[in-house]
């Protein structure tokens, strides 16, 4: 019977433990997002794993080689709950695969927007609430102000967490 188990990979090693894991004609299935890297003023996307330091692995669990899974460059060794190892069912796979897709089609550019413009914070720790754009603050961040108890106070969030306010 086949299932999929999830594996720990070594520090910053996930792509190249999926490349070997293929390459031994193993089904694996590393969830991945897209990200806006800024590298000297240059926005450059890149997909990003989803789950960093982990990746899934679909094996039959008793005819497979559980060793030469475990060796493969890369992979330090099954995520466990005791001495089981832990499995992940097909429907979750496939919703991860549905939603990784989705992810990785995203517009990661944040809206246009002009001091003044009213916006709509869609997450983090101020999700729901309505702000007035002000400027950019560094790499990935942005400026807005939020009426606190009648007083404008200026607050630094993630720019992927703002939404241009429709009227």
């Amino acid at each position: 019977m086949y299932c999929w188990y999830l594996l720990c990979c070594k520090p910053k090693q996930d792509k190249r433990a999926v490349v070997l894991l293929e390459n031994q004609k193993y089904e694996v299935f590393s969830p991945q997002y897209r990200k806006k890297n800024k590298k000297n003023t240059v926005i450059k996307p890149s997909l990003e794993p989803l789950f960093p330091g982990y990746i899934f692995i679909k094996l039959h669990s008793e005819a497979s080689n559980w060793c030469a899974v475990r060796s493969t460059g890369g992979v330090r060794d099954f995520v466990r709950f005791g001495e089981y190892k832990a499995t992940i069912s097909d429907s979750v796979i496939n919703q991860l695969k549905e939603d990784s897709e989705r992810l990785s089609q995203l517009n990661i550019n944040p809206p246009d927007l002009n001091p003044g413009d009213q916006i709509y914070i869609s997450g983090g720790s101020l999700e729901g609430l309505e702000a007035i754009y002000k400027c950019k603050s560094g790499k990935d961040r942005v400026i807005v102000l939020l009426s606190i108890m009648e007083n404008q106070r200026e607050v630094e969030i993630n720019n992927q967490f703002i939404e241009k306010k429709v009227s």
